[in-house]
């Protein structure tokens, strides 16, 4: 019991960090949105500079993130392939009811990780279509190659890895079949 309310405190944090990534995303796009290609290009060159300092503390934040629960992340994943295995090993072999306990909880906590991940990933990909979108061909060229910079920061999506799997919806999938 003591072994799963820790887990269970270390994932909701993961969740948590990852949601808070997903909404700086989603606040960037924004602020991208909202920006003024009218305004005087040294105000314009100041806003671009400090979305891409934005950008890049949020990629910071992401692999910090996955610096620092990789090894939890490696763990779930087993524990979670280990405890499927056993446990539908010995429904297969008796009917027991307390196992289905088990089984719930290791798959709700597994979509769980992977659905905050998955919903990371959709973010992060669309971050630079959002950039691109803008009417950067109306924008003084220092700041379109500034553009350039940012698009090209964001082509990459930002994926939580465990060691051995990405943290999205496929590789619940994959460990559930």
């Amino acid at each position: 019991l003591m072994c799963i309310l820790f887990l269970v405190g270390i994932d909701g944090l993961l969740v948590l960090s990852i949601l808070a990534a997903v909404h700086q995303i989603k606040l960037l796009k924004i602020t991208i949105q909202e920006l003024d290609i009218g305004a005087e290009q040294a105000e314009l060159h100041r806003e671009l500079v400090r979305i891409i300092q934005i950008h890049q503390r949020i990629q910071q934040f992401i692999h910090q993130l996955e610096q620092t629960y990789y090894i939890d992340l490696l763990v779930d994943f087993g524990l979670v392939c280990l405890i499927l295995c056993m446990g539908l090993n010995v429904i297969a072999d008796e009917v027991i009811n307390a196992i289905w306990f088990f089984l719930i909880a290791v798959v709700f906590q597994l979509s769980l990780l992977c659905f905050s991940g998955n919903l990371l990933l959709i973010e992060s990909d669309s971050l630079s279509s959002c950039v691109y979108s803008i009417d950067w061909h109306a924008m003084p060229v220092p700041e379109q190659k500034l553009l350039m910079v940012m698009i090209a920061h964001a082509q990459k999506p930002q994926v939580l890895r465990g060691i051995f799997m990405p943290l999205i919806m496929s590789s619940f999938l994959s460990v559930r079949s």
